[in-house]
């Protein structure tokens, strides 16, 4: 049974793992905010403590789906009244270099299991209830402006926008949006971005988790949506697939700078989804083997792929392991045909 807590106006204290920056803050602000009963947030993200004031106080599973859902986890929940010790993880560097490619290995390893290239043109099949490549194509998407028709692509992956933040978007901050996302390089991909590159995207980033309900999710996927080949969604499925809280986009950048990691990617598009960016082939990859959600386990039923956390058997056509044997054999076959072809010749 989840504890319940009077009704009464309380202050009371979390640790959050995984912050580095006000980026960070502002992405666990929004989540929390967006609880029933919350009525202030402060984060301090250098400690990792955060500062609630709500009436009712959310149950410890409604916090900690708030905190994974801003892409961090939830390392500490105190009682009323009770402080909460903070973390001693360093939340100031960057994961070494080995955290990282350990991230992108992971990743890479979902991307040869048996069944997902089934899977993949299910998804992309416009016969289908999913979302597909409307995402991409639906309505009009100018370069520089915020649509009625983005939000309404954005929300196909279920997100639900508040009114304030569609009026913000669409009317009241729409030209401060426009030229912040002016700002943001459109002919680039993720893999070849500078960090000069993907900083021009902190100001927008910023502005949207200003906004009321929008948290990293909403974020991610709106950026997606307007910056398909630079920006991927970051949302809590893919930030659990990566483990590495608050590097969920360096994670992927990582990986996909392997130009073998790519090829495995672009393998699994299927011919309706010749206009999606990699990186949304990579993301609907990513949710097919790790959603929890009922769309993703019908699907994964549908095409023979084991539930999250149950052994994924690799797909013998397209392991690395398996196309380098394969190579081997027919190299040997054709070393004997050359060499029975000499033979009968001489």
């Amino acid at each position: 049974m989840p504890q319940r807590y009077a009704l009464a106006v309380s202050t009371n204290a979390i640790t959050v793992v995984g912050m580095t920056c006000g980026h960070c803050a502002q992405a666990v602000r929004g989540e929390i905010s967006k609880l029933p009963g919350v009525r202030s947030v402060e984060v301090d993200a250098g400690s990792g403590e955060v500062q609630i004031t709500a009436e009712p106080w959310p149950d410890p599973a409604t916090l900690r789906a708030a905190v994974e859902e801003a892409g961090y986890e939830l390392g500490g929940l105190g009682h009323h009244g009770s402080p909460v010790r903070p973390h001693t993880r360093s939340m100031t560097s960057l994961p070494d270099n080995a955290a990282l490619r350990g991230a992108a290995q992971r990743l890479r390893d979902g991307l040869v299991i048996r069944g997902l290239p089934r899977a993949m043109a299910v998804y992309f099949d416009p016969a289908e209830a999913f979302a597909g490549l409307t995402f991409t194509i639906l309505g009009r998407n100018p370069r520089n402006e915020v649509t009625p028709d983005d939000l309404l692509a954005v929300s196909l992956l279920d997100i639900a926008w508040r009114p304030e933040a569609v009026r913000q978007l669409l009317d009241t901050d729409a030209e401060k949006v426009s030229g912040m996302l002016a700002a943001v390089r459109s002919d680039i991909d993720l893999w070849q971005a500078s960090d000069s590159d993907l900083a021009a995207v902190d100001p927008l980033w910023d502005a949207l988790l200003g906004m009321p309900g929008v948290g990293t999710a909403t974020a991610s996927k709106l950026l997606a949506r307007k910056r398909p080949r630079l920006c991927p969604v970051s949302d809590k499925v893919v930030i659990a697939a990566a483990g590495v809280p608050g590097w969920t986009w360096e994670s992927l950048r990582c990986l996909l700078q392997d130009p073998g990691a790519r090829g495995e990617v672009e393998a699994l598009r299927p011919p309706a989804a010749a206009d999606a960016s990699l990186l949304r082939i990579l993301d609907v990859a990513i949710w097919i083997c790790h959603s929890h959600s009922r769309s993703a386990h019908q699907l994964r039923q549908r095409a023979g792929i084991a539930e999250p956390g149950r052994a994924q058997p690799p797909d013998p056509a397209r392991s690395p392991a398996s196309s380098t044997v394969h190579r081997s054999r027919r190299l040997a076959v054709k070393s004997r045909h050359r060499a029975a072809s000499s033979g009968s010749a001489s």
